[in-house]
């Protein structure tokens, strides 16, 4: 443990350091949508690749591919242009091509001299998992969910032949190094082996249990490597299918396979956080790099063997020395989903909570990395500073409240009485009432300052996704999966009568799916609900009355936000928009397109000129509202 806490510790330091320095290239503003002004964080990592010479280290991300120099780890430059996680990347063998592969079903074939987009390659019906290209560049392969692999032309760009006869989503494809065999790996549990030019079936490996996540053939052609779900390593005899050896060794699933450039190891990426390096010819374990604090998804071989580069959930890419094992560099600033955002009262802090467990806190003016807050062991899903700005909470999906001092990073306290995920937390307007929703069903109300359980409040049915206290503090509201608004006094933990939007709304309109976010406006007289019905719900604050449904997103509308002067409304939505609403008249006033993932929360800063959005992407992007200014009599 305490090597793990040297080493955490360490991490962070390079992690503030290397973002500090980089911040100087300004890459917090690289290929920012209209409308942003910058971006905070690099995007959810999916995997690492060399380029031929060497040179540059690739990182597809939720929001595109960043380019590093592999000996300094220096940002060199950001590829953007999918509408969707770029899940896989591959470069040409003469290195002057990049493809990449998204979940927006695409595949694109960018100029690396110029970084500029050569070909969109249109075909498969679901996302893009994997890409190779043949030795002599001029054919592509790519496997999908769909099940399919597809061949294409690399020089007409056009679509050359679909192989089918898998079952399951496509996970793998290689090359073997003579260019005329084509091997794929697939959830169905096997791997099938194609002639490389005319598409013909030529066997199928089937002593996987799981799913065939990775695949890989020898420098020689003789061997192919396969990482698989169940946490096992398969080497394969290329001529004859035959399965020489099932490894086992992980303990979670193996996500990523490689060899050496001399074919002497074999390196796995797994789940379980870890890197094992084996003898390829006797599977014998022979080095294990660890120091990922979340799972490894990606790892490659630099061409010349010397280094190994791993990627992670715990955002960072590590490089490894491949001899001993010993880390060499970090490449840090790629985080989660980021779940939920929040400004500190004087807005010079934006905290920001992962699908990772991790806090991150931010200098929203400048785009700066300010401290990170490790202790949650799963997702963190609300954020919410105290109107002092002297504490922060934080709701993890482990069931938890931790309360943090966000000036040093240190944390204050641990409330533990729910039993299920904290979905939402909120202070009271003089910061002596601290309320907590869960998926147990309950709000609980605690002491502030002391941590202390005033009351439980017991009335929904289904789990509380949401909770607000009015401005005066008289009030707070608490939404569920039930399509249910409940409101209560939090002097008395009492539910107020007319308190459930169900019962009133049997007159009106009612939300018909469940409640996601609950905001009063600064004067306290209506407050709006964001609901998974697609809608977001204007509400008069004293009579309970609806006064209006905002329509508008085209999916699940997670989070709604009043600016400071009750002007604007602010939404946002798995359909990846976010949007703005006069909010006197309901008319919806712009949208801000620029996520690649679901924007799952939305947050203004304390004098309104920015608004916060968190998406699954990865990142969160600061948008300029400082031409939506508060209307005047």
């Amino acid at each position: 443990m305490k090597k793990l806490h040297l080493f955490v510790i360490l991490t962070l330091v390079i992690f503030q350091f290397s973002l500090s320095d980089s911040f100087a290239q300004d890459f917090t503003r690289w290929q920012l949508p209209q409308g942003a002004v910058a971006r905070l964080g690099k995007g959810k990592l999916f995997e690492v690749k060399y380029s031929s010479d060497g040179n540059l280290i690739a990182v597809s991300t939720g929001i595109g591919v960043w380019l590093y120099d592999s000996d300094t780890g220096a940002e060199v430059a950001l590829i953007t242009g999918h509408t969707d996680a770029v899940e896989c990347i591959a470069f040409s063998p003469d290195g002057k091509t990049l493809a990449t592969g998204s979940n927006d079903n695409t595949i694109r074939l960018w100029d690396m001299e110029t970084r500029t987009r050569k070909a969109t390659l249109v075909r498969h019906l679901d996302d893009v998992r994997s890409l190779a290209f043949s030795p002599d560049g001029s054919t592509l392969a790519s496997t999908s969910e769909d099940a399919t692999v597809c061949l294409w032309d690399t020089e007409t760009r056009r679509h050359k032949k679909t192989l089918t006869g898998h079952a399951g989503w496509g996970r793998a494809v290689a090359f073997s190094p003579d260019g005329k065999i084509l091997a794929s790996g697939n959830n169905d549990t096997t791997i099938r082996l194609w002639d490389a030019n005319t598409g013909e079936h030529l066997k199928t490996l089937s002593e996987h249990g799981r799913a065939v996540t990775s695949i890989a053939f020898s420098p020689d052609g003789q061997t192919i490597v396969s990482g698989c779900d169940d946490g096992t390593v398969g080497l394969w005899e290329t001529s004859t299918g035959k399965n020489k050896q099932i490894i086992a060794g992980h303990t979670w699933y193996v996500v990523s396979v490689a060899f050496s450039p001399d074919g002497e190891t074999v390196a796995s990426a797994s789940w379980d956080n870890d890197i094992h390096l084996w003898n390829a010819h006797t599977g014998v374990q022979v080095k294990t790099l660890s120091g990922h604090t979340n799972h490894v998804v990606s790892v490659a071989y630099s061409p010349k063997g010397d280094t190994i580069a791993s990627g992670s959930y715990d955002g960072t890419v590590r490089l490894w020395h491949a001899r001993t094992g010993r880390e060499t560099n970090a490449f840090v600033g790629h985080t989660r989903d980021v779940k939920t955002v929040a400004f500190s009262p004087d807005g010079n802090t934006l905290a920001s909570g992962n699908s990772g467990g991790i806090v991150h806190l931010w200098d929203p003016r400048i785009g700066a990395y300010k401290n990170t807050l490790i202790g949650h062991v799963q997702t963190v899903g609300t954020v919410a500073f105290s109107p002092d700005g002297n504490t922060l909470a934080s709701g993890s999906w482990d069931s938890t409240i931790r309360f943090w001092d966000p000036n040093t990073g240190q944390q204050k306290q641990t409330l533990t009485e729910h039993f299920n995920n904290v979905a939402s937390v909120a202070f009271s307007a003089d910061g002596s009432m601290f309320a907590s929703g869960s998926y147990d069903n309950t709000v609980r109300l605690w002491n502030a300052q002391t941590g202390e359980l005033l009351h439980t409040l017991n009335g929904h049915t289904d789990k509380v996704r949401a909770v607000a206290f009015s401005p005066d503090g008289n009030t707070l509201a608490s939404g569920d999966g039930n399509n249910n608004i409940l409101f209560w006094d939090p002097n008395t933990g009492a539910q107020e009568q007319k308190s459930s939007l169900q019962r009133i709304l049997k007159k009106t309109v009612a939300h018909t799916n469940q409640i996601t976010g609950l905001a009063f406006s600064p004067n306290g007289g209506t407050f709006a609900s964001a609901s998974d019905d697609r809608t977001i719900g204007l509400w008069n604050a004293r009579t309970f009355g609806n006064k209006q449904m905002l329509k508008g997103h085209t999916w699940y509308v997670l989070s709604v936000a009043y600016s400071p002067h009750g002007d604007v409304i602010a939404s946002c939505s798995w359909d990846k928009m976010v949007r703005c609403w006069d909010a006197h008249t309901g008319k919806h006033t712009t949208g801000f397109v620029g996520h690649t993932g679901y924007v799952l929360s939305v947050a203004f800063s304390p004098d309104g000129k920015l608004l916060a959005s968190g998406s699954a992407d990865g990142t969160v992007l600061l948008w300029d509202m400082s031409k939506f200014q508060p209307q005047t009599d």
